[in-house]
């Protein structure tokens, strides 16, 4: 098996990059659980299907960079 090496400041990046990464996961799952709250048990299917393409758009690589807390909510809030 082979070790990779990288240097500290990489890997001390990354780690910030995760945890950067967990919590807007964690603020995405908050914003849907509100979301499935107002709407009732289910989300409409327009709602769910515009939440799966954005997914989509993230795991294809394409991202968006939100600056402020304020850029956050109104993005989930569009969802």
């Amino acid at each position: 098996m082979n070790m990779v090496t990288i240097p500290q400041r990489t890997y001390s990046e990354l780690l910030k990059r995760q945890e950067r990464t967990d919590s807007l996961i964690a603020k995405l799952q908050k914003q849907v659980s509100v979301l499935v709250q107002n709407q009732g048990e289910e989300l409409r299917p327009e709602v769910a299907a515009r939440i799966e393409r954005r997914s989509q758009a993230i795991d294809a690589g394409k991202g968006r960079y939100l600056k402020t807390a304020r850029e956050v909510k109104d993005y989930f809030a569009a969802l």
